[in-house]
């Protein structure tokens, strides 16, 4: 792809991205305009045109360069104080010369000798009236004062008396000068949509989520091990089982996910899997208990661990009953391993529609003894336990940790402990040092550039050069899910 195709493409995902604030602000603007549109008074303007020169005619031309002096003197004496005077008291307005003159807009061309006069009103033959009189108090004053002396700037020789004529009489505009809608309200229009653009511009800059794969693999300097679509998250196998069947990309995602970390060349590269993330709410618990699912109705002996001890969470995310004695008692002493695994049914875990748990359950049925060497998936759980009195990474010690993941690892085919966020306490660190794959659980529009940098940091300065992301929340467009024919 060109640098031009790669631009344009990254500035339609921003706007994309920030349509809302883009489309907000020219509404707020138009709807604004609408109302000053509607409350503003019409205003109608009216018209003339005076000639100003001498004996009678225009400027001579062999006067040359005094013609712009001569007609800007004359444009200031029509909007002086005392032509405003004498209309007021010739038509016995209830205005100051100050407001009278307001309204009144004189103007002249470079090189010529015609002023333009308007003068605006909401009242159309007020606006006609004022103006004649305007025109006709000027010219008189110019007769009575100036008539007979000699051009500004020009020599003694020319006494030709100078004048001032109404050539085109005061008559109204045809079309109001205000309020003018299509003008107001299509410039309202162009000017939000401009601010729009430049605030979502502004807004996308500074926003430093993670928004797509790219930007999760760049940050994490890792590749996405799979992407989990929005409504999984924070949602167990339980849940998910007793609701409407999983929409296809959804159960698409899971097992894909599952694949990945099956056969990808950055999947699983041991048998003890570490899920944690940044921060919390980013939805590790949920892929861990998902994931323990998915591995289970594969076929595959699973353990899921939990060493979240500080918020405890895959107990109730795969249904299991809390007992006394989990991963805080093994690792204290206090109780062998053995004793705190539970099994979880699989069978009713399982997302509904799923094609592997229907097969599971025949297997089950039809089979006795132990499932797993009938071939057939199997899922057992490790709860945190009691809570230690002290802090948890008081008993979360590397050898400690060491020896419990080896003892897992001879008991199942995966083990996938769920840790607690690596950036906010160092329980999770012992488990990055002895496990054989690390699983970060990154949220879209929530996990930040300074977290993934953060955590890259972190897992670089223990060695761990080998991890993978699990992306959460992500939009998926319409129609996707590749679907199966009966």
């Amino acid at each position: 792809m060109s640098e031009n195709q790669s631009s344009l493409a990254h500035y339609l995902s921003v706007v994309r991205r920030q349509l809302w604030l883009i489309l907000l602000l020219p509404a707020v603007a138009l709807a604004s305009a609408g109302v000053v549109v509607l409350l503003q008074d019409t205003v109608y303007r009216a018209s003339s045109k005076i000639v100003v020169g001498q004996g009678g005619g225009v400027f001579q031309a062999q006067f040359g360069n005094a013609v712009d002096p001569f007609s800007s003197t004359m444009r200031n004496l029509v909007s002086s104080e005392i032509v405003a005077e004498n209309v007021i008291s010739a038509r016995g307005l209830d205005l100051t010369p100050d407001e009278l003159l307001e309204k009144l807009a004189v103007s002249v061309r470079p090189q010529s000798s015609v002023l333009e006069l308007s003068y605006d009103s909401k009242d159309p033959d007020e606006a006609v009236g004022i103006l004649q009189s305007v025109g006709f108090v000027f010219t008189q004053l110019v007769r009575e004062k100036l008539g007979g002396q000699p051009v500004a700037g020009v020599g003694a020789e020319s006494r030709a008396p100078i004048t001032a004529t109404v050539f085109d009489p005061a008559h109204l505009e045809p079309e109001p000068v205000a309020p003018r809608p299509v003008r107001t309200l299509g410039l309202a229009g162009v000017i939000g949509l401009i601010l729009g653009l430049v605030l979502g511009l502004a807004r996308d800059s500074v926003d430093n989520r993670i928004r797509n794969r790219n930007e999760a693999e760049q940050w994490f300097g890792a590749p996405v091990l799979g992407t989990l679509p929005r409504g999984l998250r924070r949602r167990s196998p339980l849940m998910l089982a007793r609701e409407l069947p999983l929409s296809g990309h959804q159960l698409d995602a899971l097992h894909l996910l599952r694949a990945n970390l099956e056969f990808a060349q950055a999947g699983a590269q041991g048998p003890s899997i570490l899920v944690t993330s940044a921060v919390p709410q980013e939805g590790k618990s949920t892929v861990v208990a998902n994931l323990g699912v998915a591995l289970a109705t594969a076929g595959k002996d699973v353990i899921c661990v939990e060493a979240d001890l500080r918020q405890p969470m895959l107990d109730r995310y795969l249904g299991a009953t809390a007992r006394s004695r989990g991963l805080s008692d093994v690792l204290n002493g206090s109780a062998e391993l053995g004793s705190t695994l539970r099994e979880v049914d699989v069978t009713v875990a399982a997302p509904t529609g799923s094609r592997a748990a229907q097969l599971v359950g025949q297997r089950l049925a039809l089979t006795e003894g132990d499932p797993v060497a009938n071939g057939v998936g199997r899922l057992r759980i490790v709860s945190g336990g009691i809570l230690p009195p002290l802090d948890p990474s008081t008993v979360l010690t590397p050898d400690a940790v060491g020896d419990l993941v080896t003892e897992l690892s001879s008991l199942a085919e995966y083990v996938i402990i769920d840790a607690p966020p690596l950036l906010l306490v160092a329980d999770a660190l012992p488990f990055v040092l002895k496990t054989d794959t690390v699983l970060i659980v990154a949220r879209r529009g929530k996990t930040t550039k300074s977290n993934a940098e953060a955590v890259r940091s972190t897992l670089h300065g223990l060695g761990a050069d080998r991890y993978s992301i699990v992306l959460t929340d992500v939009e998926q467009a319409q129609g996707y899910g590749y679907g199966r024919r009966d």
